[in-house]
């Protein structure tokens, strides 16, 4: 029901080696389809997870494109900084988290988990 916004995934990603990481990628099939993953130690600050937006190599999309509104990549940075909090909150606990796709609409407009994945760890 929701228009005009561009599909990304965001999740918590558990390493052995560095503990909870945070991912992010342009979402729907196209997570799989261009593997242009973004991932970093959680939690993060607000210019971590901007940092890790633009280092996709899709990030254009999110910009004003093809006719297209800028995306709110501040409302989708807020999500990436909230998930790395609690992927430290429930370190342990949780052993992945996927939301895909998260719908980032219009700038100013926020963004919408549309379905969402959680294995707690064993």
């Amino acid at each position: 029901m929701v228009t005009g916004a561009r599909e990304m995934m965001v999740g918590i990603k558990l390493d052995e080696q560095f503990g909870p990481m945070v991912a992010c990628a342009l979402g729907g099939v196209w997570v799989e389809a261009l593997a242009d993953i973004s991932l970093r130690l959680a939690p993060l600050t607000g210019d971590e997870a901007m940092d890790m937006v633009m280092a996709l190599k899709g990030a254009r999309v999110l910009s004003s494109f093809r006719g297209r509104p800028e995306a709110d990549v501040k409302a989708l940075c807020d999500v990436l900084v909230r998930i790395g909090r609690m992927a430290r909150d429930l370190e342990g606990k949780l052993a992945e988290l996927d939301i895909n796709p998260l719908l980032v609409r219009e700038k100013g407009s926020g963004v919408y988990a549309v379905d969402a994945l959680v294995k707690p760890a064993s």
